[in-house]
């Protein structure tokens, strides 16, 4: 499931995990689109493969807690 289609408690210890990615993220965007319109497209490669692992650890950490809730889920089950 992707971020987008998950709810997410403010909250919760996903959420505070997450914030700090997600600015990152949005940063690195910017910095990605700033550096293509300034055609410095050596910076504008190395952002973008930044741009790349933080949403890999996003994805994981996202990955990470689905995987937890379904456990604990599946524990109610027995």
């Amino acid at each position: 499931m992707a971020l987008n289609e998950t709810t997410i408690d403010p909250d919760s210890e996903l959420a505070h995990a997450l914030q700090p990615l997600l600015e990152q993220e949005a940063l690195l965007e910017t910095f990605v689109q700033e550096a293509t319109a300034k055609r410095k497209f050596e910076d504008a490669q190395i952002l973008r493969e930044n741009l790349k692992e933080i949403r890999g650890e996003i994805d994981r950490i996202v990955a990470n807690a689905e995987r937890e809730q379904a456990r604990g889920k599946g524990k109610g089950r027995m």
